[in-house]
């Protein structure tokens, strides 16, 4: 049974140091939601062996909060998740590695919200920065998940409310 957990970066800083999109830092806030989404995932069951982010410094570093405590988690940046649409994170979803039953990916909106409604039993009209959601699948095979076979088994928004 695969399950993934999909989570929009933290809340990043308006501009950055080079002025370009990707290299925006996490803000202090931001800091704060990656820290509050971690510590209640940790309660859970749901423990990512791998990690996919986007190479973006704000999701490279919302990833990293979550690297640390699962150490064992493989941990890859996916140039493609950054600026992807949907159908592009439904191809890296179905290329990854069957040996992974659990596998995080921390991107950016709106494809990480398009890919939950694509991919699970419900439509997701919001993914606030930090938002976390988990869907899970009955498939065996990455490469067997397809439209609407999902279903969400935990969401939650860095106020603490879920998402669904």
């Amino acid at each position: 049974m695969k399950q993934l957990i999909f989570m929009r970066h933290a809340k990043a800083n308006a501009d950055s140091f080079d002025g370009t999109d990707f290299a925006r830092e996490l803000a202090p806030k931001g800091i704060e939601e990656a820290k509050f989404i971690r510590n209640k995932l940790l309660k859970t069951a749901y423990k990512p062996s791998c990690i996919v982010a986007s190479p973006a410094a704000r999701t490279k570093k919302t990833a990293s909060y979550f690297s640390e405590e699962f150490a064992s988690a493989k941990q890859s940046f996916e140039f493609g998740m950054y600026e992807a649409a949907f159908e592009d994170l439904f191809e890296l979803i179905r290329n990854l590695d069957d040996k992974d039953e659990t596998v995080m990916m921390v991107g950016h909106n709106p494809s990480i919200m398009l890919i939950i409604s694509f991919i699970s039993n419900a439509n997701l009209y919001k993914m606030p920065t930090a938002g976390i959601v988990i869907v899970k699948f009955k498939e065996k095979l990455w490469k067997n998940i397809q439209k609407r076979t999902g279903e969400i088994v935990w969401s939650l928004d860095p106020k603490g409310g879920e998402l669904v």
